[in-house]
């Protein structure tokens, strides 16, 4: 497991991206931070060391401040971040406006 006890915060952690990241995480043996917008009680289902923390917007320093405090001390630190969070407009390209 080349993971092994390292302590990775992942971020959309209950979308299906995400999940996906933090479950090949968990499988690879690492400690799991998982950090999302929404409320944890809609968190997918994980199976192993894992910290859920819902409730995170990321665009607001304050609350991605207080996660991060939060997710450094779960675990004592950490020792890697993988950043998925994410949003986008929904419009197709002729009537886009980038």
């Amino acid at each position: 497991m080349r993971l092994k006890q390292r302590r990775i915060a992942i971020t959309g952690a209950f979308g299906s991206l995400g999940a996906a990241a933090v479950n090949a995480a968990l499988a690879e043996g690492a400690r799991v931070i998982a950090i999302d917008r929404v409320d944890s009680e809609k968190a997918p289902s994980f199976k192993g060391e894992v910290r859920l923390i819902g409730n995170c917007d990321l665009t607001d320093p304050a609350s991605a401040q207080r996660t991060f405090a939060e997710a450094g001390e779960a675990f004592g630190g950490l020792d890697g971040l993988l950043n998925i969070a994410g949003g986008f407009t929904w419009e197709t390209l002729s009537d886009g406006s980038s």
